[in-house]
């Protein structure tokens, strides 16, 4: 555990005050994921029940569940993106006001961003979850940290916080030696978030000689990309990773262990996870390769039951065991979403974050594929809706000339179909400059 001073005991006190104002739902959740985590004896008995009240649920108040009243669990479809897509309002809960419903937008890793609704209840497991988990890596709410991510709308959480957000914009000189600063001069005990933009700082400060000596940083949380740079990360910064494999839409769905960092222990106090073949809806085997498919027994706003994550992760094989004594089971090499970072034409990295903002809200674009043919060169495969229009385009563009220089030589090309990868995925964002990055 990470010694924390008077103020962020202060905050810590203050969260779980704010909580109990509330009824205490973040810690009944928090307690409930600690004692089955420290129990995992009673974890199926407790899947079986809230299963069974999510299937039932979703039966009952959904246009698409409603067709599958007294099917097996395991006979209920592989519920795809594209799927959730095309039939999204069919997926919605009719019990609920959609004002009364968080709405989610995940990143658009895969293509355009997509929307996803929560309760209250989801949304506060939800927080308990990344808190539980997060104390596997030392860190406890209050705890000065920054988050490399998209800023919070709720300021008075985030102070409460002591959260320092660094936004993973354009990477260029000035705003790294920004973020070089913030981590030297701010007492930062932690970093969370995406290690792309952790690697890039890493890069900056081992470019000008730092040290783990000139920073206060006792832990590293990465999440929501695959983390490809830990010695470096690690080594500048002179502490451990903790890998945590989540989504926005989910939640945390498994946690790097502390002992061994290519075990990843599956959060089954709030998910069933499977892991499925490659090209078949089969469970894979001990060393297998598959996709990940996840139940949210949360999802009562809407159902996700049998959800296929787009991700891929391996099994261990039956001889390999974590040699830690945390009971939950282990998934190995969570690959995630594998994006290349590209450049625009001043050399500057952008994020993957920023690439996949850009068509956040032209709902007439389907997906997209962005590729870096050169210095200055882009080719840019769309795949439209008929009602695209003029003012969608310009939109689109100008986005791009912003992100990418007004000097960028932008190739445009409408298509039916985005070629599959050998994995069975889209790749969305492709460099072909991987030697100049």
């Amino acid at each position: 555990m990470i010694c924390i001073n008077f103020f962020e005991k202060v905050r810590n006190k203050g969260f779980w005050l704010l909580d109990k104002t509330k009824g205490c739902p973040i810690k009944k959740h928090y307690d409930e994921i600690q004692l089955l985590a420290k129990n995992t004896d009673k974890i199926r008995d407790f899947q079986s029940k809230k299963l069974h009240q999510l299937i039932h649920h979703a039966i009952n108040t959904t246009e698409f569940y409603k067709k599958f009243k007294n099917v097996n669990f395991y006979d209920f479809p592989i519920i795809q993106k594209s799927t959730l897509k095309k039939y999204h309002d069919s997926f919605v809960s009719k019990i609920y006001e959609e004002k009364n419903l968080i709405s989610v937008t995940t990143s658009g890793s895969y293509g355009t961003p997509m929307e996803f609704y929560q309760t209250k209840n989801k949304k506060q497991r939800q927080v308990a979850e990344i808190i539980y988990f997060n104390s596997w890596a030392g860190f406890e709410v209050g705890m000065k940290h920054a988050f490399i991510g998209v800023r919070g709308k709720n300021k008075l959480t985030s102070k409460i916080q002591n959260k320092i957000y660094l936004a993973p914009h354009t990477l260029n000189e000035s705003i790294l030696q920004k973020y070089r600063n913030i981590l030297k001069r701010n007492n930062i005990k932690c970093i969370i978030g995406y290690p792309s933009t952790m690697k890039s700082i890493a890069e900056y400060c081992l470019k000008h000689k730092d040290s783990p000596n000139d920073f206060n940083i006792k832990s590293i949380i990465t999440t929501s990309e695959p983390l490809m740079d830990r010695e470096l990360i690690e080594t500048v910064f002179g502490c451990k990773i903790y890998n945590r494999y989540s989504t926005y839409e989910l939640g945390v769905i498994a946690k790097e262990c502390g002992n061994q960092s290519d075990y990843f222990h599956l959060n089954k106090m709030s998910y069933i996870i499977e892991v499925l073949k490659l090209d078949k809806d089969e469970p894979c085997i001990p060393g297998e390769k598959g996709r990940v498919v996840v139940t949210d027994l949360y999802s009562h706003a809407m159902p996700l039951i049998r959800y296929d994550t787009g991700d891929i992760v391996k099994l261990p094989k039956t001889e390999e065991k974590c040699s830690c004594d945390i009971g939950l089971k282990t998934i190995k090499n969570v690959e995630g979403r594998v994006i290349d970072i590209i450049r625009n034409t001043n050399g500057d990295k952008v994020t993957p974050f920023l690439i996949n903002s850009i068509t956040r809200d032209i709902n007439t674009i389907q997906q997209f594929q962005f590729i870096q043919k050169g210095t200055t060169k882009y080719v840019i495969n769309l795949i439209i809706q008929d009602s695209f229009d003029y003012e969608d385009k310009e939109r689109f563009m100008n986005r791009l000339r912003n992100l990418l220089g007004k000097d960028a030589d932008i190739e445009v090309n409408y298509v039916s179909e985005i070629p599959l990868l050998p994995s069975g995925k889209r790749k969305y964002i492709i460099n072909e400059l991987i030697h100049w990055c």
